[in-house]
């Protein structure tokens, strides 16, 4: 969608499911603005909203696709955590494929749910705000969506 207002040209992009199965972000395209709300927690751990359709695969073509979009001096608003730039993105998506990653070699070790899930730490994260509160569930979410 693109909307004109005075000066500014206003894009709004769907993107793949990731926190929900309804993420957009907008881009104010004259200031080099991008507003990702939900999508992007910036040094935050994300909610996936598994039951809202959201998912950690998606997750990773959702911030791709931003990334490759996005003009490399854009100014990042994120849902939560403070603004930011690509660079910012880029941490969030390294983020995702980590916890990713960690399901998939334990599952690969031939570990169960109950133990990858007793075991799991990013400890590069630990310092993220919602570590304690997220971390588990989004683990749990990069499991099951590996197993299906």
């Amino acid at each position: 969608l693109r909307i004109h207002v005075g000066g500014e040209t206003i894009e709004v992009w769907h993107t793949p499911p990731a926190h929900t199965d309804g993420d957009s972000v907008v881009f104010f395209q004259n200031a080099k603005v991008l507003h990702m709300g939900d999508l992007f927690f910036h040094k935050v751990v994300p909610f996936i909203d598994v039951r809202g359709g959201g998912s950690p695969a998606g997750y990773l073509k959702a911030l791709d696709a931003v990334i490759a979009r996005a003009p490399a001096d854009v100014t990042v608003i994120p849902g939560h955590g403070e603004v930011t730039n690509l660079d910012g993105l880029r941490g969030m998506r390294r983020y995702v494929a980590d916890v990713i990653e960690a399901a998939r070699k334990a599952r690969a070790a031939g570990r169960t749910k109950e133990q990858f899930l007793a075991e799991v730490d990013l400890p590069a994260y630990r310092e993220y705000q919602g570590w304690a509160d997220r971390f588990k569930a989004n683990a749990a979410a990069a499991w099951d969506e590996l197993g299906s």
